[in-house]
């Protein structure tokens, strides 16, 4: 019962209070009216019938009356305050309270009228500040992608899950690759897992551990890896990204370039030196 009358409308419950009121009134003043009859000699029910209907009547009328004013100076007031704080909240923010309205309402339609242009104020306070750090963040990102263009590495931006935020133009020539480097996909999909991985998770026990503070290479550290298709051989750093409020690892930031000729060029060599001590193995050994 109290979930079903919780469920009705503010003006509803409003009437049914003054409805029980009206129906008190009925019953009560039909007792009274039965129990003086009862008392009264002689044939008196007429006359009690007559003016205790006109009282009962007059009774009910200034229950009704009473019902209206507190309906229209009250009820439909306190709804007309929450339809405008309802839309003040969820649809426009420079909506107003109708003080008019609230005229009767006591401290109410003052009270809701500040509230109201807080509300406001603030909204458009925090949306000033919004757009004010999108134009910092906008202006960040393009001295960053600046900064990237003119770079002679490649540079690839990762989360912790391994998903590509940002690389520059370079990135793409070094790796001779542009659909596989998407903004959102694995940089699995173009470059060998494995040292990136231990890579990883050997600079992530240094900074939970604490031992970045003192290392000479803070949160930074060389690696060698590959392709996918093992087409090149590339060297480079990976730079962990942290987030020190509750740190926790957010990504990391990899420089890296093409060494596959250079390597290429070291075998050379070092076939070429080999050469004569295979040569000189034989005659050696015959000594």
């Amino acid at each position: 019962m109290p979930h079903m009358i919780e469920r009705l409308s503010l003006r509803v419950r409003i009437f049914l209070f003054f409805a029980l009121i009206a129906a008190s009134v009925v019953l009560f003043l039909g007792i009274g009216l039965w129990m003086a009859a009862q008392r009264i000699e002689g044939n008196a029910a007429p006359h009690l019938v007559l003016f205790g209907g006109m009282a009962g009547f007059g009774l009910i009328g200034v229950v009704l009356w009473t019902w209206q004013m507190f309906d229209i100076n009250l009820a439909r007031p306190i709804l007309s305050v929450a339809r405008d704080l309802q839309t003040l909240m969820h649809a426009n923010p420079q909506h107003s309270v109708d003080r008019k309205a609230a005229r009767y309402l006591g401290l109410l339609g003052p009270v809701a009228a500040e509230i109201a242009n807080a509300f406001a104020t603030a909204r458009a306070d925090v949306a000033k500040e919004v757009d004010a750090a999108t134009r910092s963040l906008d202006e960040q990102r393009r001295q960053l992608e600046a900064i990237l263009r003119e770079l002679n590495e490649g540079v690839i931006v990762c989360n912790a899950s391994h998903r590509i935020l940002l690389y520059n133009r370079r990135a793409l020539q070094i790796l001779g690759v542009t659909d596989e480097m998407g903004l959102g996909r694995p940089v699995f999909s173009v470059l060998n897992q494995q040292p990136f991985i231990l890579t990883l998770d050997r600079l992530t026990s240094r900074y939970l551990e604490g031992r970045h503070k003192s290392h000479p290479e803070y949160l930074m550290t060389n690696l060698v890896f590959a392709k996918t298709d093992g087409s090149l051989i590339l060297e480079g750093r990976m730079n962990l990204i942290v987030d020190e409020a509750d740190t926790s690892i957010s990504g990391y930031v990899l420089t890296f370039a093409d060494v596959t000729e250079e390597l290429k060029g070291l075998n050379a060599s070092d076939r070429l030196m080999r050469s004569p001590l295979e040569e000189l193995r034989h005659p050696v050994s015959s000594l």
